[in-house]
Parts: structure tokens; C-alpha cells; sequence
């Protein structure tokens, strides 16, 4: 019996779409968290440490980010309300 090739159609034709991929793998998305959740805990030391990094890159937002948006939003705002020079 062959395996399927996640990335293949079921039917074994061609490439799946990414909205397909997705729709698979949010099925899943539950259980891989959980797991995730439990080799936190692990005793061998870079499992769980590889465990929290994972969960952390997921769950967490990119602070860097949002540092960088709210610094150009900031930014924008204050040249909208700059008053006017008086030499122009």
C-alpha cells in the first residue's frame, strides 16, 4: 500500500492547494499544541527546550514587529497633527 503525499491529492493527482494544506493541518492543530504542551516537560533537556521555543514562535506575537508598526504608526500620526511652520 502506498503512502499519500501530504502535499498530493488524496486521489494521488497533482499538487494541493495551500487553502487545502491548511484546512488539513487546522485539524490537527489542537493535538500538535497539546503535545507540544506535554514534551515541556520532558526530561531530556533540548526536547523540552525545543518544545517551548516552538510554542513560543507560535503563540507568542513577533514583538520586534509590532515595535517597528507602532513606532511608524506613532511616527505618522505625529506628522498629520505637526502644526504648520510659520516660514512656509
Amino acid at each position: 500500500m502506498s503512502e499519500i503525499n501530504p502535499i498530493q491529492d488524496k486521489t494521488g493527482g497533482g499538487k494541493r492547494s495551500k487553502k487545502a494544506m491548511y484546512e488539513s493541518a487546522s485539524h490537527h492543530a489542537i493535538k500538535a499544541i497539546n503535545r507540544l504542551a506535554e514534551l515541556i516537560d520532558s526530561k531530556n533537556e533540548p526536547v523540552a527546550v525545543s518544545a517551548s521555543k516552538a510554542l513560543l514562535a507560535k503563540c507568542l506575537p513577533d514583538l520586534k514587529a509590532i515595535e517597528i508598526e507602532s513606532d511608524v504608526a506613532t511616527k505618522l500620526l505625529l506628522d498629520l497633527f505637526k502644526k504648520p511652520s510659520a516660514d512656509k
